[in-house]
């Protein structure tokens, strides 16, 4: 019998976000790879962009619109395509085109001014940032192949500050494709982004030996359901099992957990 034991809330784990970086194969990195900016007026935000090459490079600065899908991919549009869209709203300085010196590091301002004329309860943009003089292929010899590294810095704004909230709608074992797959549906029911991990755990209710599943991360808007599955081990020996999905999210690490019994 499968059936869904409890889902709890604790509050205030642990500390906030690490800082995460945005690297590229080859060319130009950036970091931060997301910024966020509440309420009203203007706001400034610093990006580092790095040119690790021994060549100059030439960078291109353009601001689209994105969402996720329901499995948490990044979905790209032009900017001001979205209700959601931010792209009017921010501005990079000192300019949308400059040249890095080899091994040149140069930090960039990212304003953000917010219109008034959205009703959305956030809005989002992608500053990317692209190079413009490709660079010669090092790997394929004989191959005329140039390569282009463009870098996406996400944009996200809410109007005030917000705690967000999100729950667990479902949790559940399902075959794909033959193998036998965990699956949790999230929800963000708030009106904050939500970034955090989701953590497994499974016991054998015979032996009582546990397997732990590798951690996975997630990211939100307001309002998205977020789809996420793990696969079991191919050697899992047969028989009874709990799983435990611990998710953890938002500044304060909140934490939401559910279990399953099932059989495998």
């Amino acid at each position: 019998m499968k059936k869904i034991i409890f889902a709890v809330t604790i509050l205030n784990i642990l500390a906030a976000f690490m800082p995460v970086q945005a690297n590229a194969q080859a060319g130009i990195t950036a970091s931060p790879s997301r910024l966020y900016f509440s309420g009203s007026g203007t706001k400034s935000k610093k990006i580092e962009v790095i040119n690790p090459s021994d060549k100059p490079l030439e960078v291109g600065v353009t601001i689209s619109d994105w969402n996720y899908d329901a499995e948490g991919n990044n979905q790209i549009y032009d900017a001001n395509k979205l209700p959601t869209s931010a792209a009017s709203s921010i501005k990079v300085l000192p300019s949308s085109y400059f040249t890095l010196k080899p091994n040149e590091k140069k930090e960039l301002t990212v304003q953000f001014k917010p219109t008034g004329d959205k009703k959305a309860p956030y809005q989002t943009g992608m500053i990317f940032l692209t190079q413009l003089n490709p660079s010669p292929g090092g790997h394929n010899t004989g191959a005329n192949i140039q390569v282009t590294v463009r870098v996406g810095i996400k944009v996200y704004y809410t109007p005030s500050t917000e705690t967000p909230v999100v729950s667990i709608d479902n949790l559940k074992d399902t075959m794909v494709a033959n193998k036998k797959q965990l699956q949790i549906a999230l929800h963000n029911k708030g009106k904050a982004c939500a970034d955090g991990n989701c953590k497994w755990e499974l016991v054998n209710t015979a032996s009582g030996k546990k397997t732990n599943l590798p951690e996975q991360e997630f990211y939100t808007l307001p309002g998205d359901r977020r789809v996420m599955q793990t696969s079991l081990p191919a050697d899992l020996p047969r028989g009874k099992y709990t799983a435990t999905t611990i998710v953890t999210y938002g500044k304060n690490k909140d934490i939401k957990a559910a279990e399953l019994e099932f059989e495998l």
